[in-house]
């Protein structure tokens, strides 16, 4: 009659066959998680102890390999955490990261122990994926395995070898744009809605979306040029994807993003109208919602599709509208046009010495309209 299983340091030996077969067990990391692993051995009970002990020396740990999930626990989560209070990324940026990491990277390597993890098992999760997702997601496994080279659990991260990404998506944004006479028909469109003054300042002063609902009524100004009336818009803050609330001040997509647009008429009038007269009673913001409080960046582009209707293009394509025909039409030199998108020149002199102010800028767009 064949004996129980034998109970040793590591692993087991149970004889099926007195004398002649037994099956041996152990714990060993794979690909999938921490399995359960067995083997069935012809030959006597000393055969089968040495092949457990050949796959002991060869297998084994003094404590169990930590999985993906864990070290992202220990130490991706706090190191995401640290760059987002430290002002090294932002609050969309962590939202990018966090998203990607809970929708596809845990879901597949959760389990998985950080020493057995596959070239060609990383290399299938990769086509599975679309071509953005497979950017940022093996971006967050590699530095998930960083961590473990860094704090010694595995000698090496063989995730640093370039894998074949997937190829773009057929479908992508359309890059059509407004002319200038196409924009003006869009503004009229827009006359009396909720969306009124951001369109104003992206299409005719390169706002970008966050930015442009997060203007002050307070903080919109007359000037006049070479006998054209001017709005002055300062961009000093944004409203944040993730929590749908303005920023503080200072908090824009780059340095150089704090600036001040320069809108001129019938556009800048306009917006010097609503800025006096208000959207919401009492509210201080330039685009509230009908509570006065600022609106958030999903509620806002269901007012784009509603009030823009068949011949709206992506909100972000105004930007570059403006880009075009400010230069193109408006005649507004290249330099001029890249300060007040918020960009900064190349050189030495673009990073350390051309600081023109408002009022410099303001004299260069009024000189290029004024020839018109």
């Amino acid at each position: 009659m064949p004996r129980k299983a034998m109970r040793r340091a590591w692993g087991s030996v149970t004889e099926v066959k007195r004398g002649k077969k037994y099956v041996i067990r152990w714990q060993q990391n794979t690909d999938q998680g921490r399995k359960r692993k067995s083997k069935t051995i012809y030959g006597s009970y000393r055969d089968a102890c040495l092949a457990l002990d050949q796959r002991h020396v060869n297998l084994a740990d003094d404590a169990p390999m930590p999985t993906v999930g864990e070290v992202c626990e220990r130490w991706y989560r706090p190191w995401l955490t640290k760059r987002f209070e430290a002002g090294e990324i932002k609050a969309g940026s962590l939202d990018l990261y966090v998203s990607k990491l809970v929708k596809h990277v845990l879901p597949r390597w959760k389990n998985t122990p950080v020493d057995s993890i596959k070239l060609l098992a990383v290399q299938e999760w990769i086509s599975s994926l679309t071509a953005h997702q497979a950017s940022i997601c093996i971006l967050i496994l590699r530095k998930i395995v960083d961590m473990a080279v860094k704090y010694e659990i595995i000698p090496v991260n063989k995730l640093l070898t370039k894998f074949d990404m997937p190829t773009k998506n057929s479908r992508t944004k359309t890059k059509r744009i407004y002319t200038l006479s196409e924009a003006n028909d869009m503004f009229y469109q827009l006359r009396g809605t909720i969306i009124e003054a951001p369109f104003i300042l992206s299409c005719f002063g390169s706002a970008r979306a966050g930015e442009s609902i997060a203007v002050k009524r307070e903080e919109v100004r007359r000037a006049e040029a070479s006998g054209i009336e001017f709005a002055i818009v300062p961009i000093r803050r944004r409203i944040d994807k993730l929590t749908n609330a303005p920023t503080a001040d200072g908090d824009l997509k780059t340095s150089q993003s704090m600036r001040e647009l320069i809108i001129p008429e019938p556009y800048g009038t306009r917006l010097l109208e609503i800025a006096e007269t208000g959207y919401v009673q009492g509210s201080e913001w330039l685009s509230p919602k009908e509570d006065g409080a600022t609106m958030s960046h999903s509620a806002f582009f269901n007012f784009w599709i509603k009030y823009g209707g068949k011949n709206r293009i992506p909100w972000s394509n105004l930007r570059t509208s403006w880009r075009t025909f400010a230069q193109m039409e408006w005649g507004i030199d290249y330099d001029t046009l890249e300060l007040l998108m918020g960009h900064q020149l190349p050189g030495v002199t673009g990073a350390h010495y051309l600081r023109p102010s408002t009022v410099q800028l303001l004299a260069r767009v009024a000189e290029a309209l004024s020839t018109l």
